[in-house]
């Protein structure tokens, strides 16, 4: 019979297992504990101690309990969605507060265009953590928020934004269409991190 717990992120009670990291994972010796979040998070792992017995690591249990009800919907919700997408998670603390990071970025991003009644999620292609992809619901309308890596030289993102627009406007090929921010501009920049929708 499978051990149940409260799901660290979205609170449901789920099914748990400690087992090895997956063959993929970087040290397979390393225990994990094995989330079955079926209705909600779906599955993933999270890494663990074993002293003297395994445990969920205290580093990420100290990190989940500092985040806000929004916070953990976003992490529940992008996790759903990389599960969906059939990207396998191992979380750390490490990448943990990546994808927090980049909740930051992406809502503060979101202030900069106009925009009412928003919410955000990561898409499943954005565990790379470089040029993350958000995909940004409103009330009557979807969008896709792209926050490039700091360092992404202006021209390589405006070429992009050439390119979304030549394949829209020959109808050639259905693209996203860029969106201008508040001030009128199609890039925008927080910090040192360039944004494009």
């Amino acid at each position: 019979m499978a051990e149940k717990m409260s799901c660290p992120f979205c609170g449901t009670q789920v099914e748990y297992a400690i087992e090895n990291s997956p063959d993929w994972y970087r040290d397979p010796s390393l225990p994990v504990y094995r989330i079955d979040c079926h209705d909600k998070c779906r599955q993933y792992w999270l890494e663990a101690i074993s002293d003297p017995h395994p445990q969920i690591d205290p580093a990420i249990v100290a990190f989940l309990d500092s985040l806000n009800n929004e916070q953990r919907t976003f992490v529940s919700e992008s996790t759903r969605h990389a599960c969906d997408s059939g990207i396998l998670i191992v979380y750390n603390k490490n990448i943990l507060q990546y994808l927090i990071t980049d909740w930051h970025y992406a809502k503060a991003a979101v202030m900069l265009y106009v925009l009412d009644n928003v919410s955000f999620r990561i898409s499943g292609i954005g565990f790379d953590f470089a040029n993350i992809l958000f995909f940004l619901n409103t009330e009557n309308a979807r969008f896709t928020l792209r926050i490039y890596q700091s360092g992404t030289a202006i021209e390589k993102i405006c070429s992009e934004i050439y390119w979304l627009n030549a394949l829209g406007d020959k109808g050639w090929i259905k693209t996203l269409s860029p969106v201008a921010g508040r001030d009128g501009e199609t890039i925008q920049n927080l910090g040192r991190t360039a944004l494009s929708s």
